[in-house]
C-alpha cells in the first residue's frame, strides 16, 4: 500500500480513532486528560492532525474538501438498486456515497441494503486528491504513515 492510500485510509479511520476511551488524571489545574483509543496511538492519526491545520492555511479549498470527505462524512444505512453478475452482487451507489461493506440482498428484491458513507454533494474529488497527496508527501516527511495492525488487516 503506497503513503496515499494509507493516508487516505487514516483519514477514512481518522473519527473512529479519536473517539475518546474515558477521563484520564487531573493534570493539577483541574483539566482531566482524556485516553484516546488504542487505534490513535498505534497509527499516524496525530501526526495527521497536525498537519490538517498546516493544509488548511497553505491549501484552504483542498482542505476543505478533504474534511467534507472524510471528517464531515456520516454513515447510514442505505437502499441500493443491486446488479447481479457472475461474481455475485453489485450495488449501484448513489453519487457522494461510499460502500462501507456487502449488500444485505434480499432474494426477489432488485435492492439491497447497504451500509454506506454519505459525504456532501459539493466534494469535488480532483481536490480530494490532491489534498490527501499533500497530507501523505507532508506525513512522510514527518516519519511516514503508520496503520494500526487492526486497520491493515481488514484492508487486506
Amino acid at each position: 500500500m503506497n503513503s496515499i492510500d494509507a493516508t487516505a485510509l487514516l483519514l477514512e479511520t481518522f473519527n473512529e480513532a479519536r473517539e475518546v476511551m474515558g477521563k484520564g488524571e487531573h493534570r493539577g489545574d483541574g483539566v482531566q486528560v482524556p485516553w484516546m483509543s488504542e487505534l490513535w496511538h498505534q497509527g499516524s492519526y496525530r501526526a495527521l492532525e497536525e498537519c490538517l491545520p498546516i493544509l488548511r492555511s497553505e491549501l484552504p479549498l483542498n482542505w476543505w474538501h478533504v474534511t467534507q470527505r472524510y471528517l464531515a462524512a456520516r454513515d447510514a444505512v442505505i437502499e441500493v438498486k443491486v446488479i447481479r453478475t457472475q461474481k455475485g452482487f453489485h450495488p449501484e451507489m448513489p453519487p457522494n456515497t461510499v460502500a462501507r461493506g456487502a449488500p444485505a440482498v434480499r432474494a426477489g428484491y432488485p435492492t439491497a441494503r447497504i451500509a454506506a458513507r454519505i459525504y456532501s454533494p459539493l466534494v469535488d474529488t480532483e481536490r480530494v486528491s490532491r489534498g490527501v497527496q499533500w497530507l501523505a508527501t507532508t506525513l512522510d516527511a514527518r516519519g511516514g504513515v503508520w496503520l494500526p495492525r487492526e486497520i491493515l488487516a481488514a484492508a487486506a
